[in-house]
C-alpha cells in the first residue's frame, strides 16, 4: 500500500496561486483621531454655556492666528454660520457654528493667537429670544 511519488519535468508541480484576502483594518492616523476629539461637542453647563474650542484644522497645525471675526459678543449664531477667520503658516480657515444660541465671549483678539483644543468663544445655547 506504499505510493510512489514520480516528479513530473517542467515547473514545480503545482504552482502556488495567491488568493485575494482582504487588507487587516488599519486605524485612523492620529491626526484623524485628534480631530475627532477635538470636534467633539463639549458639554453645555447648567446655564447652557459651552466653549467652542478651535478643532484641529490639519496635520501638525498646533496655533493659528484670528485674522476676522464674523460674530460680535451678544449677537445670536445658527449652526453653520461664521464666526471667524483663522490662518496658520499652511491655510486661511473660516471656522463656522457647531451651535445654536449668543456668543458671550470672544477669547481672542484679531492678530492674536488661538491655540487647538483651546476656547475660541462661549456660546449661550438656544432660541433668538424675542425681547
Amino acid at each position: 500500500r506504499s505510493l510512489l511519488h514520480v516528479p513530473l519535468p517542467g515547473p514545480a508541480a503545482s504552482p502556488r496561486v495567491p488568493t485575494a484576502r482582504a487588507p487587516p483594518p488599519r486605524a485612523a492616523p492620529a491626526s484623524q483621531r485628534q480631530r475627532a476629539l477635538s470636534s467633539a461637542p463639549a458639554a453645555a453647563t447648567p446655564d447652557g454655556l459651552v466653549a467652542f474650542n478651535l478643532a484641529d484644522i490639519g496635520e501638525g497645525i498646533a496655533e493659528v492666528e484670528v485674522l476676522q471675526w464674523f460674530v460680535s459678543e451678544g449677537d445670536h449664531v445658527d449652526e453653520f454660520d461664521r464666526v471667524c477667520e483663522v490662518q496658520s503658516d499652511k491655510a486661511t480657515v473660516e471656522i463656522s457654528s457647531r451651535y445654536r444660541g449668543h456668543i458671550v465671549k470672544i477669547c481672542h483678539a484679531v492678530g492674536g493667537v488661538a491655540r487647538v483644543g483651546a476656547p475660541l468663544v462661549f456660546i449661550r445655547l438656544g432660541e433668538p429670544s424675542d425681547t
